[in-house]
């Protein structure tokens, strides 16, 4: 996208890509705290929600969940620091958000979610299951296509959104997703399902945006997530290694 001014059907759009210079966390977000990783939030949400961006015309003028997905390929960038609290901004704006944990560790649901309610979730493994993102996927880790729509939501006040929990076993259904990744590429309907199973999950949750917080990986499960979403934010910090 070119600097400058543009008029996009009757909308004054400006281009902000100069700021990805900037990185310094000062904004005065009461979430603040949990900033550790240098990532500029103000950044992220102008460029995203600002009417002066591209992304904000799609999320300002279309009634559907907008899905947006936090990735990079590196670790220790800021991920999930940058998602829970871009979550956060959004939701102050009167937008309902939902929260999703994509990464093994489930570092999002701990920052999200107190330390009682994360503790109980995971205190026993069959319950843990079926109360996490492990549920969604329950029938294609038996082998079917489909997902499980029917997830339960924890309620973060302090961000004011809404989690569906990570679990270490996500893990697990690498191989799974791997080989629908094949059958996908090949056409095969029972690849395509479980290879779009996150954007059917988009389709089953009500809430205006829907935030996705992504493992430092290019596997099955990270590729599964990126196809599905709308939106994609990738962030970066200026160091050597």
């Amino acid at each position: 996208m070119d600097d400058g001014n543009a008029d996009m059907s009757g909308l004054h759009v400006r281009s902000e890509r100069r700021q990805l210079n900037f990185y310094k966390p000062s904004c005065s977000h009461p979430t603040n705290d949990a900033i550790s990783k240098p990532c500029c939030v103000i950044y992220i949400t102008k460029l995203i929600m600002d009417y002066r961006s591209v992304f904000a015309f799609r999320c300002y003028t279309s009634s559907m969940t907008q899905a947006i997905a936090f990735f990079n390929n590196k670790g220790g960038v800021g991920k999930t620091t940058l998602a829970c609290n871009f979550a956060a901004h959004i939701a102050n704006t009167g937008r309902s958000v939902v929260v999703v944990d994509c990464d093994p560790q489930a570092n999002a649901t701990q920052l999200l979610l107190d330390e009682t309610v994360w503790s109980e979730i995971y205190e026993d493994m069959d319950s843990s299951m079926q109360r996490t993102v492990l549920r969604v996927l329950r029938h294609i880790r038996a082998g079917d296509s489909g997902i499980d729509g029917d997830v339960e939501l924890h309620p973060s006040p302090r961000f004011n959104v809404h989690v569906l929990a990570g679990h270490p076993s996500l893990s697990n259904i690498e191989d799974r997703l791997s080989t629908s990744w094949s059958e996908f590429r090949s056409a095969e309907l029972g690849g395509v399902r479980r290879s779009l199973w996150a954007r059917s999950l988009v389709k089953c949750i009500d809430a205006d945006v829907i935030i996705f917080d992504l493992g430092p990986s290019l596997g099955a499960l990270n590729r599964s997530v990126l196809i599905g979403k709308h939106i994609l934010c990738n962030p970066c910090c200026r160091r050597s290694f």
